[in-house]
């Protein structure tokens, strides 16, 4: 009886690591398993360089539509045509293209003296929030800017949200520069206008 016993319990060992063996050799899940290790650091680099892309192609939109927008101050066209303050704005707005969402996350500010030190920049960020611009929008965009021969300083301040549609598990709420967790894109001109009187 013992015999016997013992000869069950070595048919069962023998079966156990013939299985633990074939077990051993399968190498079937190895590659999912492997690609369930690299995948969340691949896809949040593959989303990293796609949102450094992005923030890329955003800020040149914005300092393509500020530069071109304040061509029309330098020239005096703006001026003499009688645009207001949201005119301008309306004119930056067209010329940044579709990536640029043109609302409340787009402030415009038009400062003019006679004298380089004599402007002091206005900064995009007051607590945490964008600093509204001077002035009403229905104001001549000459009282801003100034008459010819003028120094003027043209700041566009743009909220860029696309921080928070790829962030993971709340991430965006500390990368942004502003307390909504969106990031800061600035583009500013500075020039002396033409003598066109």
């Amino acid at each position: 009886m013992r015999t016997t016993l013992w000869s069950g319990g070595a048919s069962i060992l023998r079966r156990g690591t013939f299985k633990l063996c074939r077990f051993s050799k399968d190498k079937k899940g190895t590659t999912a398993i492997e690609f369930g290790l690299v995948a969340m650091p691949f896809f949040m680099f593959a989303f990293g360089i796609m949102l450094v892309g992005l923030k890329y192609f955003t800020e040149n939109a914005l300092e393509h539509a500020v530069e071109s927008a304040a061509r029309s101050i330098r020239t005096g066209q703006a001026q003499t045509a009688g645009n207001t303050l949201t005119d301008f704005r309306n004119m930056v707005c067209t010329e940044a293209s579709s990536y640029i969402t043109c609302n409340s996350k787009l402030v415009v500010h038009v400062q003019s003296a006679a004298q380089w030190a004599d402007i002091t920049p206005t900064p995009c960020l007051t607590g945490g929030s964008l600093t509204p611009s001077a002035g009403v929008g229905t104001d001549p965009l000459a009282d801003s800017s100034g008459g010819a021969e003028a120094v003027v300083l043209v700041t566009a301040c743009y909220e860029w949200d696309l921080t928070q549609v790829f962030a993971l598990g709340g991430l965006g709420d500390s990368i942004g520069d502003m307390d909504s967790g969106s990031s800061l894109i600035q583009a500013v001109s500075t020039f002396r206008t033409e003598p066109y009187n």
